[in-house]
C-alpha cells in the first residue's frame, strides 16, 4: 500500500554557487560526508549530484507527512543529515534513515523507500513514494 509520494525540485545553480562559497556551511549541514564524497565523485557535476540528493530529502519529508497525516505530531522536524542518499552496487539511488527520522518513518510504517532522481540543465527531480 502507498503511503506517501513526495516530489521536488532542485535549483542546480544554488548548490554551484554554494559549492563555490567556501565560507557557507549550509553543504556540512545538509548533506552526510558520504554523500558528498559520492557527490564529488564520478562525471556528473557535483551541484548536479547536490541539487539532486537535497531534492529527494525534500520530496521524502512531503511523502512521510503524507503517510503522517494521521499522526498526533504536529510538524515533523526537519533533519536533513537524517535522510542520506546512497547509491547502491548498479549506481541506483536509495534513501537510509537515521535516528528520529527513522523512528517516525517506521511508526508510520514504512517499510519501502522508492527514490528516482534526474537532472537537466539548470534543475533536479526528485520523486520519493512510500509504501507499507
Amino acid at each position: 500500500m502507498i503511503l506517501g509520494m513526495g516530489v521536488d525540485l532542485g535549483d542546480i545553480t544554488f548548490f554551484a554557487n554554494a559549492l563555490e562559497d567556501k565560507r557557507s556551511v549550509f553543504l556540512e549541514k545538509t548533506f552526510t560526508p558520504q554523500e558528498l564524497a559520492t557527490s564529488r565523485a564520478g562525471s556528473t557535476p557535483t551541484a548536479h549530484r547536490l541539487a539532486a540528493r537535497f531534492a529527494a530529502k525534500e520530496a521524502f519529508y512531503k511523502a512521510l507527512s503524507q503517510a503522517e497525516e494521521n499522526s498526533p505530531q504536529e510538524k515533523l522536524p526537519w533533519e536533513p543529515l537524517e535522510i542520506e542518499v546512497k547509491l547502491n552496487s548498479r549506481g541506483c539511488p536509495s534513501i537510509c534513515l537515521y535516528e528520529e527520522t527513522e523512528n517516525i518513518a517506521r511508526k508510520a510504517g514504512v517499510r519501502k523507500i522508492w527514490l528516482s532522481l534526474s537532472h537537466e540543465r539548470d534543475m533536479a527531480l526528485a520523486t520519493v513514494i512510500l509504501e507499507g
